[in-house]
């Protein structure tokens, strides 16, 4: 059976494998987080870089509950949800997704990068599709550098920009993972 690529070098499952049983993924990271980090708390994404540790201690609580799907603290790690800042968003992600593969290791879990919506509403042209785009593949990018197995696109309320995200997530190829 061979792998799907979006999977290659990861946990290596096979869709077949995917679907023989109920899979359990992590959550609530940044609820988390926050209730871990003194008031005012800061964003959970920027925990990545200013308290790697943190981060990776709750990973590796995730992983050692068992789950099979460990997701990554990058929800808002866009240039856009960061004032602009897109190459401190790519580095948040960049390090969210070596974090948790550093608490898979070893281990079979899928690690699976998670990005969430802009900000901004694309109905009424705040950005532009091409924008949105950019924004999304670097960030998809930056978590396949890495070491994401697949991404997860989280609580869009706009379908139009969920589909954006799709279409630049899919510029993803198999053969562009790092090894």
């Amino acid at each position: 059976m061979s792998t799907h690529p979006a999977l290659s070098g990861g946990a290596g499952w096979s869709a077949t494998e995917l679907r023989s049983r109920v899979h359990v993924a992590d959550g609530a990271w940044s609820t988390v987080l926050r209730a871990a980090m003194p008031l005012p708390a800061p964003p959970a994404e920027q925990l990545n870089l200013a308290s790697p540790q943190v981060v990776l201690e709750l990973a590796e609580q995730y992983v050692a509950a068992g789950v099979d799907v460990l997701t990554t603290n990058t929800f808002a790690c866009n240039r856009f949800a960061w004032q602009g800042r897109p190459e401190e968003a790519l580095s948040l992600a960049r390090e969210g997704a070596l974090l948790g593969r550093a608490a898979i290791g070893a281990g079979s879990a899928l690690l699976v990068g998670v990005l969430g919506p802009t900000g901004r509403i694309l109905s009424v042209q705040e950005i532009t599709n091409a924008e949105a785009t950019a924004a999304f593949a670097e960030s998809a990018r930056a978590l396949a550098d890495g070491g994401v197995d697949a991404i997860a696109l989280e609580t869009f309320s706009e379908l139009h920009e969920l589909l954006v995200a799709v279409d630049a997530a899919l510029q993803l190829k198999s053969g562009d993972r790092p090894q």
